[in-house]
């Protein structure tokens, strides 16, 4: 389940960028054998090529894992993602930038503020050089690292 998760988040973060213009054509998914309106494929085009290259890998990998789902994967992904969207943003805010729990968000604050100021900057530097998903496990890696040390090893 953490895998179609993880799936989801990354595809609703690097969606971001042309989540209005997905919105907009949600309902509007053209039929077999139609084609969608030249003006919005316009639209998401600009947006795809004003995107980071690691930015457009990451959504490569994602369509090509969504065309490797069976359709009752892609059911599952789908409640999924519709359960994602029904959370309050601030729970949503801290699985989309990465947390699994308000309490690893809790753990890395308290982490965080127990470190020298350069310790911290030096790790702030750190992730924002690594892609999000790296980031993301960096990030998982130290906390459980912290937690080992102070026995709390949740």
């Amino acid at each position: 389940m953490r895998k179609y998760l993880i799936i989801s988040l990354l595809i609703l973060a690097l969606s971001h960028g042309v989540e209005a213009q997905a919105d907009a054509l949600q309902n509007q998914s053209p039929k077999l054998g139609e084609s969608t309106n030249p003006s919005k494929e316009l639209i998401a085009l600009e947006q795809f090529l004003r995107m980071p290259e690691d930015q457009l890998a990451a959504m490569a990998d994602a369509i090509d894992r969504v065309r490797n789902m069976s359709p009752q994967e892609r059911r599952k992904l789908e409640q999924q993602i519709s359960a994602y969207r029904k959370l309050p943003a601030m729970q949503r805010e801290q699985i989309r930038l990465g947390w699994h729990s308000e309490q690893d968000w809790k753990d890395w604050r308290e982490m965080m503020s127990g470190l020298a100021e350069e310790e911290r900057a030096a790790i702030q530097s750190t992730l924002q050089a690594m892609p999000f998903k790296e980031r993301a496990d960096h990030k998982h890696k130290l906390l459980e690292a912290w937690r080992a040390g102070k026995g709390k090893g949740k």
